[in-house]
C-alpha cells in the first residue's frame, strides 16, 4: 500500500521512543504495507498500520505531517481530506481542501450552522454528506439552518465535490472531525469507501492520536495560542529582574529612566502576560521563552515548570 520511507527510519526503534520502551540489541524492520489494504485485525492489516505510523513518524512540521497523510490517503482513492477541532469551536487542524473552498467556508461562517459539525458532536460513528442531505430533503419544515446547509452543499459540489465522509473522533474530552472526499459521482465514491473502509478509519484516528503527540500545541482543540504584544523596554525590564533581581529604583537608575517610567513599563508587561503580578509576568514569560530562565540548573537557558517557579518564588522572598 504504501511506498518505502525515503528516510530510511527503523520502525521499532520510532514506536519504542515514542512508548518509551528500551530498543533491545537487535532491532528488525516493520514489513511494507501490501499494495491493497486487508481486512481488519490480520497480519497483513497490522502491517499497514505499522507502515502508516512509518511514514508519519519522521514528520517534523504540520505540514509535512499534513503531505504525508494526503500520500495515504490518495492511495486509497480519496486525496482531499480535513481534521476539524470541534471544541472549544470548530476550527481547521490540517486540510488540503482547495483554497478558494476554504475561502468561501470561513467568509460564509459555515462552521455554525454545518450539520456535520452538529453529528459529530453527538456521535462516534461515520456518516455521509448525502445522508444528511437526505434528512434535509424529508423535513417537513425548512429552517434556517436547513437552507444554509444546502447553500454549503451547493459550494461543495460547486467544487467538483459531491460527497463526504464524515468521521467524529473523541480524544479524551476533545473532539475532532476526520472528513474525506474526492471528485467523484457517487456510486463511485461509495465503491471506493466500501473496498476500506476499516482502513480509511485507522488512518482517520492515527490522523488524531499520533497528530498529538506529534504537535500538541498545534492540534489540542483548545491549543490556538494568543499572540502575546510586548514591546521591547518592558520585556528588558521584567528580564532585568529576573536575571539580576534588580529593584524598581535599581533599574531606573542603571538605564537612566525614571522610577514612574519603569512602573509603566511593568504595567505593560503584566497586562500582555495576563498577570496581576510582575512575578507571575515573569513567570508567563519564561513558560512563553521571551526570556531565558535565571535558574543554575537550565543549562539551556530556558526553564520550564517548577525550577522556574521556584526561581519567582524565590524572587518574591
Amino acid at each position: 500500500m504504501l511506498e518505502s520511507d525515503p528516510f530510511d527510519i527503523d520502525t521499532l526503534s520510532a514506536f519504542r521512543e515514542l512508548t518509551g520502551e528500551v530498543p533491545g540489541r537487535q532491532s528488525e524492520r516493520l514489513p511494507r504495507a501490501p499494495k491493497n489494504p486487508p481486512s481488519y485485525s490480520t497480519r497483513e492489516f497490522k502491517s499497514f498500520e505499522a507502515a502508516c505510523y512509518k511514514s508519519l513518524y519522521p514528520t517534523t512540521s504540520p505540514e509535512q505531517f499534513r503531505d504525508r497523510l494526503a500520500s495515504i490517503l490518495e492511495k486509497l482513492g480519496f486525496p482531499t481530506f480535513s481534521l476539524m477541532a470541534l471544541c472549544p469551536h470548530p476550527r481547521l487542524i490540517i486540510h488540503n481542501l482547495p483554497k478558494a473552498l476554504q475561502s468561501a467556508y470561513e467568509q460564509g461562517n459555515f462552521e455554525r450552522v454545518d450539520y456535520a459539525i452538529s453529528y459529530a458532536n453527538g456521535s462516534r460513528h461515520p456518516i455521509l454528506r448525502s445522508r444528511i442531505e437526505d434528512y434535509m430533503s424529508a423535513a417537513p419544515v425548512q429552517t434556517r439552518e436547513m437552507t444554509r446547509n444546502q447553500d454549503l452543499s451547493i459550494l461543495y459540489k460547486g467544487h467538483g465535490f459531491y460527497e463526504f465522509y464524515h468521521i467524529p473522533i473523541v480524544s479524551g474530552n476533545e473532539r475532532y472531525l476526520f472528513s474525506l472526499t474526492s471528485e467523484d459521482i457517487a456510486p463511485d465514491f461509495l465503491k471506493k469507501l466500501r473496498k476500506h473502509p476499516e482502513a480509511i478509519q485507522l488512518v482517520a484516528e492515527i490522523s488524531v492520536s499520533f497528530g498529538l503527540r506529534k504537535f500538541p500545541e498545534h492540534f489540542r482543540a483548545g491549543g490556538e495560542r494568543k499572540e502575546i504584544k510586548l514591546q521591547l523596554q518592558p520585556l528588558m525590564d521584567i528580564s532585568r529582574i529576573a536575571q539580576q533581581d534588580l529593584t524598581i529604583q535599581q533599574i531606573a537608575h542603571t538605564t537612566e529612566r525614571s522610577v514612574h517610567t519603569i512602573n509603566q513599563h511593568l504595567a505593560a508587561a503584566r497586562k500582555a502576560l495576563n498577570s496581576k503580578t510582575t512575578h507571575g509576568a515573569i513567570y508567563k514569560a519564561i513558560q512563553e521563552g521571551l526570556i531565558p530562565c535565571p535558574c543554575k540548573d537550565c543549562s539551556s537557558g530556558r526553564g520550564t515548570g517548577d525550577s522556574a517557579r521556584a526561581t519567582l518564588y524565590d524572587h518574591t522572598g
